[in-house]
């Protein structure tokens, strides 16, 4: 029993470490999920203010997220991704930008003179891939899988 209860508490450590390792890796979904609320918060600012002080709010609030951003790939998250991980965070971040400026192409050429609160709209349609990317890698960093089963 004694060699069982040992096998026991070395297990529970390694969950425990992987569980951590995932927590506080580069890609646990935090990124992207920030991202998703800051484009849902200020997206409709061009609604509901002039477009000089949307566009100084537009211009300060990417910057300031994207400082954020730096911090804490760097400090916060202190160990790197798999290349696999990785290429599914490139892939996601990749993919919303060009997802992104499709749909501000066709907003500019097909709806803008059409609809007030357009943007309000639009706002969601626009975050929904990176808060269900951030969402489900943040998930994935809550469970630990074995990759055997």
């Amino acid at each position: 029993m004694d060699e069982r209860d040992q096998a026991q508490a070395a297990l529970g450590q390694i969950t425990w470490a992987q569980r951590r390792v995932r927590r506080h890796t580069i890609n646990n979904g935090r990124v992207p999920l920030v991202w998703g609320v800051v484009i849902l918060l200020t997206l409709p600012l061009y609604d509901i203010f002039p477009r000089g002080t949307a566009a100084l709010c537009l211009a300060v609030v990417p910057v300031l997220t994207a400082l954020w951003t730096v911090w804490y790939r760097r400090y916060r998250a202190a160990i790197r991704p798999l290349p696999a991980a990785k290429r599914v965070y490139t892939r996601l971040i990749l993919g919303w930008g060009a997802y992104y400026v499709a749909l501000m192409v066709l907003w500019e050429t097909l709806a803008q003179p059409r609809l007030h609160l357009g943007l309000t709209l639009l706002a969601p349609i626009v975050a929904a891939p990176l808060l269900i990317g951030g969402w489900i890698m943040w998930r994935r960093t809550l469970s630990v899988r074995d990759s055997r089963s």
